[in-house]
């Protein structure tokens, strides 16, 4: 059984995101996800940030060469520029940049001994940014040994 780091699930979410996005040139914020978008200009236009906030396991049965069957919480906050002329068009291209990135991640999802779901999604505008945090779970085995 191949196991996979809680370190590797958030890099594998964001090479999916960066892979399916960087044709419209999104970029993974040189922050981490705890502080993204916490500083005057931290935020850039299409930049996001990915975050393992918890693992917990999902069984009791826990085989050392095989590791433990667990559920990793995976976020995905990411932000997006609206202009002041124009701020409905800028919500809906918050919304449709949501649709992309959940479709990114959820490709991820055919990594070997990795499964994603998909938990919903908290949106927010303001002071000239639209931004989400999209909530995963993953689930896969964790090594032990």
């Amino acid at each position: 059984m191949s196991t996979v780091k809680p370190s590797v699930v958030r890099q594998r979410v964001a090479a999916a995101i960066t892979s399916a996005l960087s044709a419209s040139n999104w970029q993974e914020a040189t922050d981490p996800y705890d502080t993204f978008g916490q500083g005057d200009g931290d935020r850039l236009d299409k930049s996001f940030a990915v975050g393992v906030s918890s693992t917990s396991a999902t069984s009791d049965r826990q085989i050392l060469s095989g590791g433990a069957l667990v559920q990793t919480s995976v976020r995905v906050k990411f932000a997006t520029m609206v202009p002041a002329m124009d701020q409905v068009a800028g919500y809906d291209t918050g919304l449709d940049a949501e649709a992309s990135v959940l479709a990114a991640v959820m490709a991820a999802r055919q990594s070997v001994a990795l499964d994603i779901r998909y938990d919903g999604a908290e949106r927010s505008i303001s002071e000239g940014w639209f931004t989400c945090e999209l909530a995963f779970t993953a689930i896969h085995r964790m090594p032990l040994v």
